[in-house]
């Protein structure tokens, strides 16, 4: 589907695109394919590929630990990482009943669709001033891995956030939105 009829009906030939954790994947293509109509690109926490992510945790194992040991489970085992270790217990709780709460199938489906993700092709026709978001210890994907990706971004630029957690938004959000705002901002 291509994003310039919707967006013309809508009357805004341009956008800010920011995304958290997985939902990146669309905005990537976005500013890959259609340059004209972003104006700059922002994702948090989220990595390129799933195989060569510098981080502890093994997305394309993700699929398979839920279906042996349950998605309650994996969600709860996955929290600690996902959220880091200033989050309360009753944060971890309050998201592990929320992740607990989804479809087991369609959790499955995704996380299938997510075992194989290489997006280092394309992230290179991306044109557009881009910042990534990570944190200094996610379990998501390292700091080396963030930079290695930002280097293949001509307008690229990297937020480091003193953390440990890989969903950055839920983690640090006044953080994150400061940083994001200021480089809108700066790009504005």
């Amino acid at each position: 589907m291509s994003w310039r009829k919707p967006s013309e009906r809508l009357g805004c030939l341009t956008s800010i695109s920011s995304a958290q954790s997985w939902a990146e994947r669309s905005h990537w293509g976005i500013a890959a394919r259609h340059p004209d109509l972003i104006k700059t690109l922002t994702v948090v926490g989220s990595p390129v590929n799933s195989r060569t992510t510098g981080g502890s945790a093994k997305i394309s194992e993700f699929g398979d630990v839920i279906r042996r040991d349950g998605l309650r489970n994996w969600a709860t085992n996955t929290m600690r990482p996902r959220l880091g270790s200033a989050a309360s217990d009753a944060h971890m709780n309050w998201w592990t009943e929320y992740m607990a709460s989804a479809d087991v199938n369609a959790t499955l489906a995704f996380m299938a669709s997510v075992e194989d993700l290489d997006l280092e092709p394309l992230v290179g026709s991306i044109k557009v001033p881009t910042l990534l978001v990570t944190t200094k210890t996610s379990a998501l994907a390292s700091v080396e891995a963030v930079e290695r990706w930002a280097s293949l971004i001509p307008k690229a630029s990297i937020a480091v956030v003193d953390g440990d957690a890989y969903h950055l938004a839920v983690a640090y959000p006044d953080v994150v939105a400061a940083r994001v705002k200021a480089f809108i901002d700066a790009h504005s």
